[in-house]
């Protein structure tokens, strides 16, 4: 499909997200689930310590977890701006549930890490079974998709406030001419 030529980047992204992610039950579990699924892969990350700071007055840990989210904030604000500052809330609150599960203990913390990773996936196959649609995870990188998701999931928290409306609109063009083109060669076939 070559509904995508025009497109820089960050749009052929946001394109390939919202192809995969059109029916609202679809959308709902990654709106919930992605959240959870990276408050699970930073529980372990937690429990490697680097260091102790001093912000404000508080010591904090500094450890993996911290420099995961701190990683995905820059790499996020780089894709986009706007988009990127409003992750951050989002981050930290998936690192503080992370942070407070590993209070738990090793064993007990890992198990909700992996409930809540497999949970969180298996929920959102459902919800891609229930929309038609293989995932995004899938049909490309899966590494890349895992990475992006959490931005995507915050686009679609502010898509309702107006954010990017100019770019959800061109995005929802080029996804319905490839839809449109994928209807068609259903029919050719």
């Amino acid at each position: 499909m070559n509904t995508t030529e025009q497109l820089t980047q960050w749009e052929k992204m946001m394109v390939d997200y919202g192809f995969f992610h059109q029916d609202k039950f679809n959308i709902l579990t990654h709106l919930i689930f992605v959240p959870i699924i990276v408050a699970a892969v930073l529980i372990p990350l937690t429990f490697v310590k680097i260091a102790h700071i001093e912000i404000a007055g508080l010591l904090m840990p500094l450890n993996l977890g911290l420099l995961a989210v701190l990683a995905l904030a820059v790499f996020y604000i780089s894709l986009d701006k706007t988009l990127g500052w409003l992750s951050i809330p989002v981050l930290l609150l998936a690192l503080m549930a992370a942070t407070q599960i590993s209070t738990l203990g090793v064993s007990t913390a890992l198990i909700y890490a992996l409930v809540g990773f497999f949970g969180g996936f298996g929920v959102q196959f459902i919800g891609h079974a229930v929309e038609g649609k293989k995932p995004a995870l899938t049909a490309y990188n899966p590494i890349v998709a895992m990475i992006s998701s959490p931005l995507f999931v915050v686009a679609e928290y502010a898509k309702p406030f107006g954010v990017h409306r100019a770019l959800w609109a061109k995005a929802q063009q080029v996804i319905e001419r490839m839809e449109q083109e994928q209807q068609l060669a259903k029919t050719l076939a």
